[in-house]
């Protein structure tokens, strides 16, 4: 293998590593570190410093549920998917300059169709502005909409 495909499994490795540790470690004098939620029980976005000073941060945003923009009643009480801090989870990790990748982890049956170009068309528009690496991580699964917004990504893993 050449040496891109050689970084490019390490860099993997590393965010699949910071992505369980995450889960992990919630509380604690982490700097560097930056953890976010749609809801209190359950992060959404979250940054892992891997050098003090080196600027290699990358920002782990995850889609769990349903695209829509309303929840319904029936999972407004569970760790439902909220659309717009969503967006605003996108926006945050690309504006950033402190952050220098991005890692999207898709586990949804889909959704909505005009919620799903919605993000496919704002991490489109952040890529062209933004050289930020964009790497999907598929869950169990990534169908319809899910699928979709996975497309703009420098690489899918499923």
């Amino acid at each position: 293998m050449n040496k891109k495909r050689w970084i490019s499994i390490a860099v993997i490795i590393v965010l699949l590593v910071v992505y369980v540790r995450t889960e992990v470690i919630s509380t604690g004098p982490n700097i560097g570190k930056l953890k976010r939620s749609l809801l209190p029980s359950e992060p959404s976005f979250s940054t892992e410093t891997y050098q003090e000073g080196a600027g290699k941060t990358i920002a782990l945003i995850t889609v769990k549920g349903t695209i829509q923009s309303e929840s319904d009643t029936l999972t407004a009480g569970t760790n439902a998917y909220n659309h717009q801090a969503f967006l605003q989870e996108i926006d945050d990790a690309f504006t950033n300059p402190e952050i220098q990748a991005v890692v999207l982890t898709v586990d949804s049956p889909g959704g909505g169709a005009y919620e799903s170009d919605e993000i496919y068309q704002k991490l489109i528009s952040y890529k062209e502005k933004y050289p930020k690496p964009l790497i999907v991580s598929m869950g169990s699964m990534a169908a319809s909409g899910g699928y979709y917004i996975s497309m703009p990504a420098d690489k899918i893993f499923a």
